[in-house]
């Protein structure tokens, strides 16, 4: 079970390990370079993937030894997330071009009612934009998980895998995302505060406590699958009936 003792390990993640604080700043500097991000985030995979492999939480932040590693992950996720937004991406494009060409009809005629077509349109695609992420955060977890364990990008395309591990965690995941969106708002408002060097610290604390949650759940909702198979399979097995011993009279 999820609780918030497991919660509050992830917020004092970042700060494990007597070397936390070279680590942050390195994590910063990454941030503050652009293209580092990728890096970061597959850092915060190789620390999923550890979580896994040693079937334990109690984890001190990753060091910076595997920089290549890293960012070539990073770069993975980022091709499936990108992957994953392409049925939205599609279908706010499509009401994009519908609505330029409704603003070009109207204003060349003057309709008020093309005009309200077009904010009719859009509130439509940012809709659907709210309802996709909201449902695709069920996932999200689950996604990540697979792509840092099996470093693949068909892994965290697998449908019916990840379908069928969210059976048990989506409100968790969705509330997990949720959560670290949250932290990510708040630290990006807080380092920026301080004409974005803070940001060089509060960013890589955000990714720190977004992949420790992301791992915690991944690492649960694992157990939880092999926990249900083996109670299936268990069930499945037919009992041998036991035929009782005759017992002869003498």
């Amino acid at each position: 079970m999820f609780t918030t003792k497991k919660i509050g390990k992830s917020f004092q993640y970042a700060f494990e390990g007597d070397d936390w604080f070279s680590k942050m700043i390195i994590s910063g500097l990454l941030f503050l370079s652009g293209i580092g991000i990728f890096a970061i985030n597959g850092n915060g995979m190789q620390l999923m993937r550890t979580m896994v492999k040693e079937d334990n939480t109690e984890q001190t932040p990753i060091d910076w030894n595997n920089l290549g590693e890293n960012f070539l992950d990073g770069i993975k996720i980022w091709l499936v997330n990108l992957i994953w937004k392409l049925p939205l991406i599609a279908v706010r494009t499509f009401i994009l071009i519908v609505n330029i060409i409704i603003l070009i009809a109207s204003a060349e005629s003057e309709s008020e009612a093309g005009m309200a077509i077009f904010f009719l349109l859009w509130l439509v695609s940012c809709s659907l934009a709210l309802v996709y992420k909201l449902a695709l955060s069920g996932f999200k977890p689950i996604i990540v998980g697979e792509v840092a364990t099996y470093q693949t990008i068909q892994s965290g395309l697998n449908l019916k895998k990840i379908f069928h591990l969210a059976k048990n965690s989506f409100w968790r995941n969705v509330g997990i995302t949720i959560l670290s969106a949250l932290v990510f708002f708040l630290t990006f408002i807080a380092g920026s505060q301080l004409l974005n060097v803070g940001t060089v610290l509060t960013m890589p604390y955000a990714y720190d406590l977004k992949y420790h949650l992301y791992g915690q759940s991944y690492l649960e909702t694992y157990k939880e699958s092999v926990a249900e198979e083996e109670k299936e399979t268990k069930e499945a097995t037919p009992k041998k009936k036991t035929t009782p011993k005759k017992t002869t009279e003498k």
